[in-house]
């Protein structure tokens, strides 16, 4: 007993403690708790997941479904993966994502959700959803007459700017004019054909546009045929409909509240558009 007492004891304990990862996790973890908790006096809630936490202080909030995971963060975005059939989010809660029921500490009054982006994996080819399930969506919570008047602002905006999507142009090689008026040395700036540049075609012009042809369509024929197995990422914005959209728009993968009104808004996915 007088040993514990002792200065020398206690240090051993300390690096000991020290010592132990796990220890020295759950302390951190309630050094963390005590700081947010003291730190603005706003209600705090914890989740807890895998070793991880995320930790919300209200009004804003984050709500994240996947698998049968809900979790809350201070990033104000909500995402529901659905197996198989997309997505499915409701205003208050993440409480259908696929088979799985999800819930949460609903929105504060006088708050609603505005969706930011879609994400799919798209077909190259066809600009198809590759594969349902990998679809999500992202949301920003705020003020609802705040988020009424972000929409109508970006209704004039295009939802998807593809001009990072597209595929560099492939160089085709130089063809000579077929102009009649033009001789075989106006048409190479009167260099002699021993001093041609290199790549320089000295098939003529028709030959060269029937090898070009044939060339072409047989690499298209090999792309196509393997194009199946290559998939890639697309963000797409989205933005609302009007009354008389929604009246026409059929719903395929998302249903969400897009002014907090109760009703859940159609999203259509349409070459690689996705509208509200």
């Amino acid at each position: 007993e007088k040993k514990r007492q002792e200065p020398g004891f206690l240090l051993e304990m300390f690096l000991l403690t020290l010592s132990n990862a796990h220890l020295v996790r759950g302390i951190s973890l309630v050094h963390v708790l005590l700081l947010i908790s003291t730190s603005n006096g706003l209600p705090t809630s914890i989740t807890f997941h895998a070793g991880y936490f995320s930790i919300s202080s209200s009004p804003v909030l984050q709500l994240e479904c996947v698998g049968s995971l809900c979790s809350e963060s201070e990033v104000t975005s909500l995402s529901c993966r659905r197996d198989g059939l997309g997505v499915s989010a409701a205003i208050k809660d993440c409480r259908e994502c696929g088979n799985w029921a999800c819930e949460s500490n609903p929105l504060p009054e006088g708050m609603t959700m505005k969706p930011v982006q879609i994400i799919c994996d798209l077909n190259k080819e066809t600009n198809e959803i590759f594969r349902q399930e990998t679809c999500y969506a992202r949301y920003e919570i705020g003020p609802v007459e705040t988020i009424r008047r972000d929409f109508d602002d970006r209704r004039s905006d295009n939802v998807l700017d593809s001009a990072q999507f597209k595929r560099d142009p492939v160089p085709t090689p130089h063809q000579p004019s077929t102009n009649l008026g033009e001789t075989e040395t106006d048409n190479h700036n009167n260099t002699p054909d021993h001093v041609r540049a290199a790549g320089d075609p000295l098939l003529p012009g028709a030959f060269w546009s029937v090898w070009h042809m044939a060339l072409l369509g047989f690499a298209t024929l090999i792309w196509m045929t393997f194009s199946s197995y290559f998939r890639f990422s697309r963000t797409i914005a989205t933005q609302p409909l009007t009354p008389e959209e929604r009246q026409s728009v059929h719903a395929q993968f998302c249903a969400i509240d897009t002014d907090g009104s109760g009703a859940l808004d159609r999203i259509e996915v349409k070459n690689a558009m996705i509208r509200f």
